[in-house]
């Protein structure tokens, strides 16, 4: 998922939008340092990531994908599911 998704998902559980931005770009365990909200925020959106990646873009999604571009499918696919997120 993107930051779109993200975003929204945070804000259904009142979850630091900051934080949840922040869950790609906070590295390793950095997260422990950050004050609780962040860290929250940042513990839900890699939480959602794995949840996401296991279930389909791990899996099922990229193989839709020729091979020589599965390399970007999920990249492509968070965008896509961003705009769907948008669209509906």
């Amino acid at each position: 998922m993107n930051y779109l998704a993200h975003l929204h998902i945070a804000a259904h559980t009142r979850t630091s939008l900051v934080g949840a931005f922040m869950g790609d770009f906070v590295k390793g365990r950095a997260w422990q340092q950050l004050p609780a909200e962040l860290a929250q925020g940042v513990r839900l959106h890699r939480h959602v990531d794995s949840w996401i990646d296991q279930r389909y873009l791990d899996a099922q999604l990229p193989q839709l994908f020729p091979a020589p571009l599965r390399r970007f499918s999920t990249i492509a696919l968070d965008i896509y599911l961003d705009y769907l997120l948008c669209a509906h």
